[in-house]
């Protein structure tokens, strides 16, 4: 196998592990995170970034405040509020299948002909 094609198959794999696998566990890794964060509290370093972490989430609850305004520092913080929201809704959407309270429904529309 040459080196370009090794490349390739490289960033194949890549791709697909971050847009397919670790989309899905997102949710759940951001809750890890905050939470080991949390636990780690009284390490300087962490404590930080537990600080940036609610900071993050905190910018996401202005986003959703101010949804529907256009002006720049609105469209600023809409991009944290989509990320939070799109993952939260990853995450319930598992813990309602999980519990049985709702089942994966998809199902293709019959095209229109004539």
């Amino acid at each position: 196998m040459s080196p370009s094609a090794a490349a390739v198959e490289g960033w194949i794999a890549f791709a697909f592990w971050s847009h397919k696998v670790l989309r899905w566990a997102a949710p759940f890794l951001l809750v890890v995170a905050f939470l080991g964060n949390a636990w780690l509290w009284s390490a300087p370093g962490f404590r930080w970034l537990f600080v940036l972490q609610i900071a993050f989430y905190a910018s996401a609850l202005v986003g959703w405040t101010m949804s529907r305004h256009r002006h720049l520092l609105a469209k600023l913080f809409r991009l944290p509020y989509y990320f939070v929201g799109g993952n939260l809704a990853l995450l319930i959407g598992f813990c309602k299948c999980i519990t049985g309270r709702q089942q994966a429904a998809w199902s293709q529309k019959a095209h229109r002909t004539g």
